[in-house]
C-alpha cells in the first residue's frame, strides 16, 4: 500500500547534535521522528525506522519471518555502526571489532536468500536488507572487513542491485550510493 506522508526533513550531525536533537530523542538514534508538533516535550519522538512505519501503519500485514529479516538487518546496520564508532577510537579493541565482523558475517549469511525475487511486491524488510546491503559499501569496504561482503552473499549483491534498479525507490539508492 503506498500512502503519502508530509514531512519535513531535518539533517542533523549525529556525531556533534544539537541540543534539541538530544531533548527529543536522548539515544541520538536516526531517523527518528516528531509526529504533529511533538508534544512540547519532546516525549511524541519515535526513533527507529521500524518503529516509525508501524506507527504510520505501513508494516500492516507483515509476517513474522519478513519481520525477523527487517530486525535482522537492522542488526546489521546497528554492528556496522559499532564497529565503525570502535575504529575511529584511539585505541580501536580489535577483540570488538573482530566481534562485530563475526556477528555481521553470521547474520548476512541467515539473510542470503529469501528476499525478493524481482517480481514481487517490496516490503519494510525487502527495503531495510537493501538498505542495510547499501550501508555495507559505506562502512565496511573490503579493506576494512577483510572480505567483499558482494561476492560472499551473492543473493544480497543482487538484492541490492534489485532496489537499485526499483522504480519508486532506485534513484535515491544512485543518489545516496558510496563513492566507488
Amino acid at each position: 500500500m503506498m500512502r503519502r506522508v508530509d514531512f519535513e526533513g531535518v539533517v542533523v550531525d549525529v556525531f556533534q547534535p544539537p541540543a534539541e536533537f538530544t531533548r527529543i530523542n536522548p539515544l541520538g538514534q536516526v531517523p527518528v521522528w516528531v509526529p504533529g508538533d511533538g508534544g512540547g516535550d519532546g516525549n511524541a519522538a519515535i526513533p527507529d525506522s521500524t518503529l516509525i512505519l508501524r506507527e504510520l501503519g505501513l508494516d500492516e500485514g507483515l509476517a513474522t519471518d519478513r519481520r525477523v529479516r527487517s530486525v535482522l538487518a537492522v542488526g546489521v546496520m546497528e554492528q556496522t555502526v559499532r564497529h565503525f564508532l570502535e575504529s575511529r577510537q584511539a585505541s580501536p579493541d580489535r577483540d570488538t571489532l573482530a566481534e562485530c565482523i563475526d556477528t555481521i558475517a553470521a547474520t548476512l549469511t541467515r539473510l542470503e536468500g529469501g528476499g525478493d525475487d524481482g517480481g514481487g511486491v517490496w516490503d519494510l524488510a525487502d527495503w531495510d536488507l537493501a538498505i542495510a546491503c547499501q550501508y555495507l559499501d559505506l562502512r565496511l569496504p573490503e579493506k576494512v572487513a577483510g572480505w567483499k561482503w558482494r561476492e560472499r552473499f551473492p543473493g544480497l549483491a543482487r538484492h541490492l542491485s534489485l532496489a537499485m534498479d526499483h522504480p519508486s525507490h532506485g534513484p535515491v539508492f544512485h543518489e545516496t550510493a558510496p563513492p566507488a
